[in-house]
């Protein structure tokens, strides 16, 4: 029968665990952001994302030279990024993994994924939950300070765009109206979307994040209406036609009935990973041992005004 030395694995994750704690962190926050947002290291509390904002400066040259400054050319705003403290808190049965372990091991070829030490073992099943709480948070997040789990740990990119809406801060030209999406009017939805998008912006790399639900139900309504889906056949991917803005399904948009359509860089995710707010600690308890993991995130947008989006729900 299976037996674990307890001490013994406890003192090997923790060994672990601090030998590649900078490793392990990075897999978990940018796993599911890198591709998405512009990522800020070392981000400990509050992080101002200067923005400077300009108008209008060209008009005819003036005979006779002069200088006629032109008002409100250049103007400074700041939107704050709060890398909220975000904690877990895991107590695992070793000898119940140490038998899934061998399980997996057992006949796998020596190059098999599973054919690595027990604490990475335990480590890496750790990290794949905290990626999707991760997603969960960054997209769909209402941040709690009493909270319980991963809803609460920092405002998402569904919040902060629906307080934006409210305040005024996304312009109302912008904004289209509020419409539940469905398998019969999604495609038309994205129009809408397409229509309100900044010519300067059309030709624009940027992305149109939605639920997979509301992905789902826009590819049945193109292939209803239009046809086939037209795909970069290269990437595989999916663009609102006569744009640069690809659609993307994200998970962590579970039951969000709204599109948001913006560039990489106006996203910024902010977390620290190496500072003192960032550790790894294992403790033997009982048969038991435990893992606390502590460190800081946090997202937000930089400019209102190059996110185009729908209408808050009445």
């Amino acid at each position: 029968m299976a037996s674990v030395n307890i001490s013994a694995l406890n003192s090997a994750l923790g060994g672990y665990a601090r030998q590649n704690k900078v490793d392990i962190f990075s897999k978990i926050l940018t796993e599911s952001t890198s591709q998405y947002f512009t990522p800020v290291t070392g981000a400990i509390d509050q992080l101002p994302l200067a923005k400077l904002v300009t108008g209008s400066i060209l008009k005819p040259y003036t005979s006779g030279g002069g200088f006629s400054a032109t008002n409100n050319a250049l103007t400074f705003g700041a939107r704050v990024l709060n890398a909220r403290r975000i904690s877990a808190d895991v107590e695992i049965v070793p000898l119940d993994l140490y038998n899934s372990w061998l399980g997996q091991l057992a006949g796998a070829p020596p190059t098999s994924p599973f054919d690595i030490p027990f604490e990475q073992f335990i480590m890496d099943a750790i990290s794949r939950q905290a990626i999707a709480d991760v997603e969960t948070g960054v997209w769909n997040g209402l941040w709690a300070a009493d909270g319980t789990d991963a809803t609460d740990i920092m405002d998402g990119i569904e919040q902060l765009v629906s307080a934006a809406v409210t305040s005024g801060e996304i312009p109302g030209s912008n904004i289209t109206s509020y419409a539940a999406i469905t398998s019969s009017n999604a495609l038309d939805q994205m129009k809408l979307i397409k229509s309100v998008i900044a010519p300067q912006y059309r030709n624009k790399p940027m992305y149109a994040f939605v639920s997979i639900s509301t992905y789902d139900k826009y590819m049945d309504d193109y292939q209803a209406t239009v046809g086939p889906i037209v795909y970069n056949k290269e990437y595989n991917q999916m663009f609102i036609e006569g744009t640069q803005t690809q659609i993307v399904g994200i998970p962590g948009l579970v039951g969000v009935n709204r599109i948001i359509v913006t560039p990489k860089e106006n996203l910024v995710f902010g977390y620290d990973i190496e500072g003192g707010s960032s550790n790894i600690i294992t403790q033997e308890y009982n048969r038991t041992i435990k893992v606390m993991m502590d460190f800081r995130a946090g997202v937000q947008f930089r400019d209102g005004g190059v996110i185009w989006t729908m209408a808050n729900p009445a």
